[in-house]
């Protein structure tokens, strides 16, 4: 699958790259998008459909995503009916909702290009202010344990494709995350470390894998363009050395990240308390850092 350039498959244990250009997305073999009703999900939706890929944009909000698909078919509009996007309800911390849309799949389609797993949910708040686990074993839920569940299900569907599945994870998974956001790096992490590790079992079925660690951007006050365009200063895949900026302007913003990133991992390391002090000020910029336990906190 085309995204920027072209797909990159990082082989984690050699260090090799390999760079490759596969077909148009067609309406009989579209691209699976979990986690398209907003932000980067909608942004790509949009580019994908802009390069005339046909798209199932799948979230768990219906509104947002009928919406979505009614404005990408009114700005990329096909011969055929229906236009390259279709949306569809999927919830992929529910088996039966799984499995419904495989069923639907196979129903409707030859099969799925690609896979690409962008779905993510966050619960901000530092370990101290937690009540339970609730609301982390969500985040795990959604952004770690969706992702194995529906690549364990359309796993058939690559197979058969050779296709290209993509995750989006997260610089927070390798870097780790200023207080409060504990629950996204954690699942983001956990992430990088299964794609990382699964990768080779993927090669060995003829199915490519491809992990993009953006940074920080905002998703629900832009546009998809907007999102895009923020996003893509940012995105990197493992294989960061392999990945040639496309023009001036985007090396600019691409050097610029590289030492922005270096510098923070840089001050982790050799300054881990430096470090801490900065992100409680950016955390709690407008507030004051838990100092006691929250009031409501049970124990299971």
């Amino acid at each position: 699958m085309r995204i920027a350039a072209a797909s990159v498959h990082s082989n984690a244990a050699s260090g090799r790259t390999t760079t490759t250009t596969t077909t148009i997305a067609t309406k009989n073999t579209p691209i699976l998008l979990v986690g398209a009703s907003q932000g980067l999900g909608a942004a790509l939706t949009f580019a994908l459909a802009k390069k005339g890929h046909a798209v199932i944009a799948a979230s768990r909000n219906r509104s947002r995503l009928e919406s979505l698909a009614e404005d990408c078919n009114r700005a990329y509009p096909t011969d055929s009916s229906g236009g390259l996007v279709t949306p569809r309800f999927l919830d992929v911390t529910d088996k039966n909702s799984i499995a419904a849309m495989v069923d639907w799949i196979k129903s409707n389609y030859e099969g799925v290009h690609s896979l690409i797993l962008n779905q993510g949910i966050n619960h901000d708040a530092c370990l101290a202010e937690w009540v339970d686990t609730v609301d982390f074993e969500s985040v795990l839920s959604v952004n770690l344990v969706g992702s194995a569940r529906i690549l364990h299900a359309c796993l058939p569907f690559l197979m058969d494709s050779k296709g290209t599945v993509v995750v989006l994870t997260s610089q927070a998974g390798v870097l780790g995350s200023v207080p409060g956001g504990v629950s996204n790096a954690a699942s983001k992490a956990g992430l990088d470390a299964f794609f990382t590790s699964v990768t080779s079992e993927l090669r060995a079925l003829g199915v490519k894998t491809l992990i993009v660690e953006p940074g920080s951007f905002r998703a629900d006050d832009e546009t998809p363009r907007q999102v895009l365009s923020a996003s893509g200063r940012y995105a990197q895949a493992r294989t960061k050395r392999q990945l040639k900026p496309e023009n001036s302007e985007t090396g600019r913003i691409w050097f610029t990240w590289r030492i922005v990133t270096f510098v923070g991992l840089t001050v982790k390391l050799f300054a881990p308390r430096l470090f801490e002090q900065l992100s409680l000020r950016v955390r709690f910029a407008k507030t004051s850092p838990p100092s006691e336990l929250n009031p409501d906190r049970s124990v299971v």
